[in-house]
């Protein structure tokens, strides 16, 4: 445990440094401080999105839908599991057909633990994570019903797992498997 005296001898000598090394000193410790609370503040929030299954069609696709012209099918469907004790995502996650594209669907029971630097991908293995995947954009929220557009080159049959996966860390949040 340092002592009054100790503390009052480090107070001394940054006095004594240039005021450059100071500087450095002073934005490092900022620095520091800044990315630290960064990468911690998202476990003490959430972010609840509920969009519809059509929330991102044209007003003209959606009356097709709600009108039966368009049929809504369910391709693959898997509920996801944790990555580990600390890294967590729960809910049922879908493929789903809509006539016009096809969409990721977290149903209204997702739920994952915040991260600060979260993404949606499907991958082929979870072995080769980083190396054969297709980004489908940053988690729009940590709770609720919200779909991603998956883009038409890709096969659905390869790419048969969701994962929730942090850029920032290299980290797995969590994966559903679909079938």
């Amino acid at each position: 445990m340092a002592t009054p005296e100790s503390k009052k001898n480090l107070v001394n000598k940054f006095k004594t440094l240039n005021p450059f090394a100071k500087f450095i000193i002073v934005t490092l410790g900022l620095v520091v401080i800044g990315g630290a609370a960064w990468a911690v503040s998202p476990y003490f929030y959430d972010v609840e999105v509920n969009e519809s299954v059509t929330a991102d069609l044209t007003s003209q696709e959606t009356a097709q839908v709600n009108n039966d012209e368009i049929q809504v099918e369910t391709l693959f469907a898997g509920n996801f599991k944790d990555a580990d004790v600390v890294h967590k995502v729960a809910g049922l996650a879908q493929y789903i057909d809509r006539g016009s594209d096809r969409i990721v669907r977290f149903e209204e029971d997702f739920d994952a633990t915040n991260g600060p630097d979260l993404y949606v991908w499907l991958v082929k293995d979870l072995d080769t994570i980083t190396q054969d995947y297709v980004d489908l954009g940053r988690l729009k929220g940590n709770k609720g019903a919200q779909n991603y557009v998956i883009p038409t080159d890709v096969d659905l049959s390869e790419y048969d797992t969701i994962i929730i996966w942090c850029k920032a860390f290299s980290v797995l949040f969590g994966s559903a498997e679909l079938s």
